[in-house]
């Protein structure tokens, strides 16, 4: 096991080369390697989007108070790609929102576009939408439609306190498209998806880019805090 690991990945198997990122929020470096996208239905957007005092540090992503104001936040460049065979894939980060019901939510992996919370056409993320408090699993690969993806059965119930979401994506050893994705919530796993289960592949013939999405569902200012970013994966090209 390499010893230059962050911490969260210290226990996590070596598999050879990989390649990782951890993001702890305590600087603006870390800010910087993301790209905002802003949505907002009012007259002006005055929300914010800054590193704040916190023990370590948090990135707190707060809207206007506008219903539907949304803020994207995707790292600048793509740099998963679910095409190493026999591979395990690890996504992480620790946050909270601070309303369980109303807002829609996404964190994860997915090809890059402004529209993710409304849709992607490829990605691996959990997902939240206005009005419930269940956070699933979600899968895309090449849709059109929300209606595309696979989603798990199981699922998290969202609160306003810090968890840990994790996605473990595991390739088959011989098929590209073919594996298992599971997801957990504070070490727990609290569902899965393989191939043949809803989605029709894992996606993986996209480079993606890591991070996370909200939006108000009603008019009042929302926040996400995320205090770790963390991602190891197979090198970009590799096969």
């Amino acid at each position: 096991m390499a010893s230059d690991r962050p911490a969260w990945a210290q226990n996590l198997p070596s598999q050879g080369t990989y390649y990782y990122k951890f993001w702890d929020f305590a600087t603006s470096a870390d800010l910087a390697d993301f790209v905002p996208t802003i949505v907002t239905d009012g007259a002006g957007w005055d929300g914010s989007i800054a590193i704040t005092d916190a023990r370590g540090g948090v990135l707190a992503c707060t809207n206007t108070t506008t219903d539907d104001d949304e803020i994207q936040m995707d790292t600048e460049w793509e740099t998963i790609r679910f095409n190493k065979l026999g591979f395990t894939y690890y996504i992480y980060g620790r946050f909270k929102i601070d309303d369980a019901t109303q807002l829609d939510l996404v964190f994860g992996v997915h090809k890059r576009d402004t529209t993710w919370i409304t849709l992607t056409s490829d990605g691996i993320f959990f997902a939240k939408d206005d009005g419930s408090t269940d956070i699933k699993g979600k899968s895309a690969f090449n849709a059109s439609a929300t209606s595309e993806y696979g989603s798990t059965t199981g699922a998290s119930t969202a609160d306003t306190s810090y968890h840990d979401f994790e996605i473990r994506v595991v390739t088959d050893a011989n098929t590209l498209g073919a594996g298992v994705i599971s997801f957990y919530v504070d070490g727990t796993l609290v569902g899965q998806l393989g191939s043949n289960q809803s989605a029709t592949s894992i996606c993986h013939d996209e480079e993606m880019t890591i991070g996370w999405a909200h939006r108000n569902g009603e008019a009042a200012a929302k926040t996400f805090s995320i205090d770790k970013l963390g991602v190891l994966a197979a090198p970009t090209g590799t096969t």
